[in-house]
């Protein structure tokens, strides 16, 4: 049996929760999502560039940006929260609260004592793609102690 940190199982969770949300906003196929990369050593951005490189999915790179937490709030909002046209302000900002809590609870999980919420606390990495099925997609790079989180919108 496969054994699994806190940290992981978080990871996990936040690609479940986003598979969920994907689908109650109607978007076709796995365009949400978040995995775990190991640092191995190497830093945000060397990670990030290896990764896009290597996916033959992508098309091309429309921008790349180290980014605030700002700047991922516009994008939660632009690809998941102006989906949702009929939920009332209140159930948005718990969504928004749940979706920002997961990446603090991969890093307390991580280390109670480290950082408490890298994407809050830090900059992100952001890249806008085309992807092959002319998809626009957004890849989030969050960069933990021993980690990435990619998330893709």
């Amino acid at each position: 049996m496969t054994e699994y940190t806190n940290y992981e199982i978080h990871v996990f969770e936040l690609n479940g929760f986003l598979n969920g949300i994907r689908c109650s906003i109607g978007i076709p196929s796995r365009k949400l999502g978040a995995v775990l990369i190991p640092k191995e050593g190497k830093s945000l951005r060397e990670i990030s560039e290896h990764v896009v490189a290597s996916n033959s999915e992508i098309n091309n790179i429309e921008s790349k940006m180290f980014a605030s937490f700002e700047d991922i709030k516009r994008v939660f909002e632009s690809q998941i929260y102006s989906k949702y046209k009929n939920l009332d302000r209140e159930s948005l900002i718990n969504l928004d609260w749940n979706l920002v809590e997961y990446y603090g609870l991969i890093a307390t999980s991580e280390n109670p004592e480290g950082k408490w919420n890298p994407l809050v606390s830090e900059e992100s990495y952001l890249f806008e793609v085309e992807m092959s099925d002319h998809h626009r997609q957004k890849l989030i790079f969050v960069e933990y102690e021993k980690f990435v989180v990619l998330t893709w919108l």
